[in-house]
């Protein structure tokens, strides 16, 4: 141990009198502000990075990595060669059918106002079925589990609901549900110049049976929208024989996700084009991002208090110590060395608050993912309950930034204390 550090020690720890006391109790305070912003930062990060990998790993399962559809959201015919060139891309692990419309569900023997809803039902087949929604299913069965034993697909559509909508429809496993759908798409009611009669001539009506409910964690969008299923009962119910919307793919390695997509859409002819799950969901992502927006303000905060802290309570040692520096002045010690003692105090400060603030953040995180003490409105943030990560790059990169942060902060008191005089100094 050098003497400066001693001494640095005994300035911040020396208990011989009150004023001993009172530097020693403004050190731990200036450590309580180091640790308080430490921990603020570790802990938001946490919650960034939490929201970040929730959300998406939410999202790349909910549908496919990679889509394929038509420009105009319209149907398309079925292509056996096309399916099966897809298969063949480099890093395609699966392939999978897919159509959607646009339905409205009404619950059967309900006078309710929130007995009915507007859908969008998506046909798939189950056993090619690219997403993670067999592996939600809370309740029932999922597509590929029934047989014509349990269901009767001529007579009632099998279909998987969202919890969120189950419970705003009212119904639960095993009830039925009177679907409403339209021979024609969307974009054709415009097109064609239909009548009201011509539009109800047009309108499908086919009961539904609820045979699974699912619940992903999604809401706007997803759990109170989307409805699915068996891909030929769709087409069936629709009149749409041999068609499908497009192709959901899912991929090998995802880190390859851009590289894999540019190859697919270099075998996809307008007006088919491909697609991301990020440029899927844009709007989500560019949420995501925003809430990232939050980590250089947070930065600035630590530095700000952290410098406060540490500046202003090596002052007051400066101003407490005064005739100790003069002493150590008239002894011998050159002015750097000082300086050095009041750097040495900074880092010892400033590292007791860093590892306070470490536990802290740690413990916390520890807390919340355990009993789970904050939650959030799922509607809003698509998730119950606050997400934290516990990364260790975070504690070492924050903790790099905190030293250095106390080290720069301490230059001005150092400064000020290592050009005393000793004369003046002695006199005070």
């Amino acid at each position: 141990m050098t003497l400066e550090w001693e001494i640095a020690t005994r300035f911040i720890f020396s208990s011989k009198n009150g004023r001993g006391k009172k530097a020693s109790f403004l050190a731990w305070a200036a450590a309580l502000g180091v640790s308080l912003g430490t921990s603020a930062l570790i802990i938001a990060l946490g919650i960034v990075n939490g929201f970040s990998e929730i959300i998406q790993s939410k999202l790349i399962g909910f549908g496919s990595h990679i889509n394929v559809s038509h420009l105009g959201n319209k149907m398309v015919g079925y292509s056996k060669a096309f399916d099966s060139l897809l298969t063949v891309i480099p890093n395609i692990e699966a392939v999978s059918p897919y159509l959607q419309s646009k339905a409205i569900l009404k619950a059967i023997d309900k006078k309710e106002l929130n007995s009915i809803d507007a859908i969008i039902l998506k046909g798939i087949d189950p056993k090619r079925d690219v997403s993670f929604l067999r592996n939600k299913i809370i309740a029932g069965k999922f597509l590929d589990e029934i047989t014509l034993e349990d269901h009767n697909p001529t007579v009632k559509i099998p279909i998987v609901i969202g919890k969120k909508l189950a419970s705003t429809l009212g119904v639960s496993i095993g009830e039925d549900l009177l679907i409403i759908g339209s021979k024609e798409e969307e974009e054709s009611f415009y097109e064609m110049n239909l009548t009201i009669r011509d539009v109800i001539s047009l309108m499908r009506l086919r009961k539904g049976t609820v045979i699974g409910i699912y619940e992903t964690g999604l809401s706007q969008g997803f759990d109170e929208v989307q409805v699915f299923t068996n891909l030929t009962a769709l087409q069936a119910f629709l009149k749409k024989d041999k068609m499908i919307s497009g192709f959901d793919l899912r991929t090998n390695d995802f880190t390859l996700l851009g590289e894999t997509e540019r190859i697919v859409s270099q075998y996809t002819e307008y007006p088919m084009y491909s697609q991301t799950v990020f440029e899927q969901y844009s709007n989500i992502i560019s949420w995501l991002k925003l809430q990232e927006n939050i980590i250089p303000l947070l930065l600035i905060v630590l530095t700000v208090v952290a410098s406060f802290n540490i500046i202003s309570t090596l002052l007051i040692f400066v101003l407490e110590r005064t005739e100790e520096i003069g002493i150590l002045l008239t002894i011998g010690f050159d002015p750097k060395r000082i300086q050095r003692v009041f750097t040495i105090q900074a880092m010892i400060i400033g590292g007791i608050g860093i590892v306070i603030g470490n536990l802290l953040s740690f413990l916390l995180t520890i807390l919340e993912k355990n009993l789970h003490i904050i939650g959030l409105p799922e509607e809003t943030y698509y998730i119950s309950e606050l997400p934290l990560s516990f990364n260790p790059w975070h504690y070492l990169t924050v903790t790099i930034l905190a030293f250095f942060v106390c080290y720069v902060a301490s230059f001005i008191p150092s400064r000020i204390a290592s050009r005393l005089k000793p004369v003046e100094a002695l006199k005070l």
